[in-house]
C-alpha cells in the first residue's frame, strides 16, 4: 500500500500461461502447445490449449492439461560454458608439483556459479590462491585467479562468459574477451564444445518436457506447437533438445525477453 492505493485483487499465473496467453493472440485456429519457459535458474514447462474463441476468458484452468519444470536455467549453462572454457586459463585441470595433485577446484566451481560468486572473495582464499601459486606446475595460470579474487572479477568473468554463450547461438565460435584480466588475454569457444559440456543438462530438459506430455495423457505426436521463451530457448541445443520430445510439432517464438511480461499484461485486463 502506497499514497492510499492498495492492490484488492491479486491473482497468480504460472509464467507459461502468461506466455502461452501471448502466443494465443496470433494464432487463427485451436492448437495443443507445449510451452517452454527457459528462464535464468528454472525451466518451465506447460501443455495448454489454445484457441481464439477463448482469448476473452478470465479463467483458462480448464484449457491447462499438464505442468512441469526443473532447476536448470541461463546462469547453469553459463556455469558450465565458464568451467569448460575460461577457468582452466586460470588453472583449472592443471597439476601442483607436490605429490602430482589436481589444483583444488572447488573455488572455480563457486566463480562460476552466479549465486556463490561474492563467497569468493575472502581473505582465506587470497591466501590459500596465494600458497598454491608457489605449489602449481603452471603457476602463471593461478596468479591470473588470484588476481581475479584480489580484484573481484568474478561477475566480469561471468558477464563475459554469458555475452558468448549469446553469441554462440548464431555463430559456431565466440572469443571470450578477458583483457580486464590481463593484457590480449582471450579465448575462443566453439558451440561444439558448449553442446559437449551441457549435454546431461540439456538431456535433463528434454525429459522434463517428454514427460510433461505423458502427465497430459498426450502422446507426442498430439502436440501442435512448441512455444519457446525465455533468453536461452534461443540455445540451438536447448531448441534441439526440447524439440525432441515433440518431432512432428512446428517450433514457434518471439519476444522470448517480454512474452511473459506481455502475456501477464493482457490477463491482467481482462481479469480488470
Amino acid at each position: 500500500m502506497r499514497d492510499g492505493w492498495a492492490f484488492r485483487d491479486v491473482a497468480f499465473v504460472y509464467e507459461p500461461i502468461a506466455a502461452a496467453h501471448h502466443y494465443e493472440q496470433t494464432i487463427q485456429d485451436e492448437e495443443l502447445v507445449l510451452v517452454a519457459d527457459i528462464g535464468g535458474g528454472t525451466s518451465d514447462f506447460s501443455i495448454i490449449r489454445l484457441d481464439p474463441q477463448h482469448r476473452g476468458r478470465a479463467d483458462r484452468s480448464q484449457d491447462v492439461l499438464a505442468t512441469a519444470g526443473v532447476r536448470i536455467g541461463g546462469t547453469d549453462l553459463d556455469s558450465v560454458l565458464n568451467l569448460a572454457a575460461v577457468m582452466p586459463l586460470l588453472g583449472l585441470g592443471t597439476q601442483l608439483v607436490t605429490k602430482d595433485l589436481p589444483m583444488p577446484n572447488a573455488l572455480y566451481h563457486e566463480l562460476a556459479t552466479w549465486a556463490t560468486i561474492n563467497f569468493a572473495y575472502t581473505y582465506k582464499n587470497e591466501r590459500e590462491v596465494a600458497d598454491l601459486v608457489a605449489l602449481a606446475r603452471e603457476p602463471e595460470k593461478v596468479e591470473r585467479l588470484l588476481a581475479v579474487v584480489h580484484r573481484r572479477l568474478g561477475h566480469r568473468l561471468a558477464f563475459a562468459v554469458e555475452d558468448t554463450k549469446i553469441a554462440l547461438s548464431a555463430d559456431e565460435t565466440a572469443a571470450v574477451p578477458l583483457s580486464f584480466l590481463e593484457a590480449g588475454l582471450a579465448v575462443t569457444a566453439t558451440r561444439a564444445g558448449f553442446d559437449h559440456a551441457i549435454d546431461a543438462r540439456i538431456e535433463r530438459l528434454y525429459r522434463t518436457a517428454r514427460d510433461c506430455i505423458a502427465s497430459a495423457g498426450l502422446r507426442p505426436e498430439a502436440i501442435d506447437t512448441i512455444f519457446l521463451t525465455g533468453g536461452s530457448s534461443r540455445v540451438p541445443a536447448v531448441r534441439s533438445a526440447i524439440g525432441r520430445a515433440a518431432p512432428s510439432a512446428r517450433l514457434a517464438g518471439g519476444s522470448d525477453l517480454l512474452s511473459v511480461a506481455m502475456g501477464l499484461t493482457q490477463m491482467a485486463g481482462i481479469m480488470a
